[in-house]
């Protein structure tokens, strides 16, 4: 997909020129384009998408295939590691865990796909927001609800579930500019 990119004009080092970009330089009249800092997007945002993205994926796979594949065990189990969150809010429904599997599964396979782009802007904000969405009133539910839990537990379901809007709200902010080569 072909998109606007800011290139700078080799000859003056400063002038500022827009294109098309496909992947090479550009003749504009008589001067030749270069598209400087487009391979090098790759700064600390980047680094930071791809854990959000990717803490958020590994969230959902663990999640949905437990709930979906084995929603007995993800009911009576989960998180795991000893724990065990959900007999506290009610009876078990086999309909209602893979669901909730389901669920978890469809934002894993979005946020795989963002992972896959993870320079395109609209798509990863676009998985953010959703996660975001979820995970605001998922953590609005839970946190009227922490009676229901022992000291630990409650702190370590407010803990785990404010991280999940951390990450998805990191997603949210604008990519940063192309760091420009001072070395010239």
């Amino acid at each position: 997909m072909a998109t606007g990119v800011e290139v700078r004009h080799r000859a003056t080092g400063g002038a500022r020129a827009w294109a098309v970009a496909v992947g090479r330089p550009h003749t504009v009249g008589a001067t030749r384009l270069t598209f400087e800092g487009l391979s090098r997007h790759r700064g600390m945002n980047s680094k930071i998408r791809y854990a959000s993205l990717g803490l958020l994926a590994v969230t959902g796979l663990y999640t949905g295939v437990w709930a979906y594949c084995s929603p007995t065990s993800w009911y009576a189990n989960f998180p795991g590691l000893g724990l065990s969150w959900l007999p506290q809010l009610g009876p078990y429904n086999e309909h209602l865990a893979k669901d909730a599997g389901a669920m978890f599964l469809a934002l894993a396979f979005l946020t795989a796909i963002a992972l896959r782009s993870v320079h395109d802007t609209r798509l990863v904000q676009t998985t953010g927001a959703v996660w975001l969405l979820f995970n605001v009133l998922h953590f609005s539910y839970h946190v009227q609800h922490l009676d229901m839990y022992n000291t630990r537990d409650q702190i370590l379901n407010v803990l785990f579930l404010a991280a999940l809007i951390l990450l998805a709200a990191l997603l949210l902010f604008p990519a940063l500019p192309a760091r420009q080569d001072r070395t010239r």
